[in-house]
């Protein structure tokens, strides 16, 4: 939290605080942890033949709402896939959305993606990782096998076309959570 809204770090380095969060981990160490299966790429391609149909692959025209969700979670699912990025990165809340200047300023935009022949170039303003605060560009490749990304997200800014300034995914009706 600290990081994310560029506060100083300075107080976790100090001895009586370190001591009161490390008694707190030991006097609550009941938290249950969930086995987490990895995800492979033989499920992503598989949930995403299932919510987009094959009639709909090669639509040049607006579809149903149903599909123009389903259209949006598949470029979601696969890109965060393809580019490790978290959750946090791409999904938003009602209060996100209230103030379109920071919205702009740390939430992927329809802006963020750059189509070229080879490749799309995802741009983060804001990551986690990012200490200098300097955006990061994640290179998203064509490929040849199965695993048809970048046709997701073409599929995307065709089916579901929007402003730059929007956000990259949303859902019809409701907040992209």
């Amino acid at each position: 939290m600290h990081i994310n809204r560029r506060l100083p770090l300075e107080a976790f380095n100090n001895k009586h605080i370190r001591r009161l969060i490390d008694s707190g981990r030991q006097l609550f160490k009941q938290w249950v942890t969930r086995e987490r299966r990895p995800l492979l790429k033989a499920l992503v391609l598989q949930l995403s033949s299932c919510l987009i149909p094959p009639q709909a692959r090669g639509l040049s025209h607006r579809p149903p709402q149903p599909l123009i969700n389903n259209v949006n979670f598949v470029a979601a699912y696969q890109v965060a896939f393809a580019s490790f990025i978290r959750v946090e990165e791409f999904t938003y809340n009602t209060a996100n959305r209230k103030d379109n200047k920071t919205f702009a300023a740390i939430k992927l935009t329809r802006g963020n993606i750059r189509f070229t022949a080879n490749h799309a170039r995802l741009t983060l303003k804001y990551s986690k990782t990012d200490k200098a605060h300097k955006g990061v560009n994640i290179i998203l490749t064509r490929s040849r096998d199965s695993a048809y990304l970048i046709k997701a997200l073409e599929a995307l800014f065709t089916l579901d076309p929007h402003k730059l300034g929007q956000p990259l995914f949303r859902f019809k009706r409701a907040i992209f959570n």
